[in-house]
């Protein structure tokens, strides 16, 4: 079970859509370094490990599995509703019409991640040293 983050936040209304108007987040990148969303996903990992190496019956462990499920939708409801909440404060500041996710994207499009990063208190992690 591995959260994930989608987002697409319309702002206006209207017929052409140009270039400088569609933004875009690497919600990838934000996966990777965002300590809330990797302390979620550990959670949820080590509460499923646990499910799985109990000593519960059958009926317990797919109680115990629901139980997870529940948790993992208010995890990812969580989170999507504080980067949609970062994207949209990105849009309103520099008057994009839409922010989509790098991975939905045709091609084209202003990078705003690393703005949504600095308004979720996100830093990126150092590459590992060869």
């Amino acid at each position: 079970m591995a959260l994930s983050l989608s987002i697409a936040v319309p702002l206006a209304s209207g017929c052409a859509v140009r270039r400088n108007d569609v933004a875009f987040v690497d919600t990838q990148r934000i996966s990777a370094n965002w300590p809330k969303f990797i302390n979620y996903q550990n959670q949820l990992y080590s509460d499923l490990q646990g499910v799985e190496n109990g000593k519960g019956s059958r009926q317990e462990k797919a109680a115990a599995v629901a139980r997870v499920q529940t948790l993992y939708e208010h995890y990812e409801s969580d989170l999507t509703k504080q980067v949609r909440g970062a994207a949209a404060q990105v849009a309103r500041r520099h008057g994009y019409r839409l922010i989509v996710t790098r991975e939905g994207r045709a091609y084209g499009g202003v990078d705003v991640t690393k703005e949504v990063e600095a308004i979720l208190k996100i830093t990126e992690k150092a590459p590992p040293a060869s």
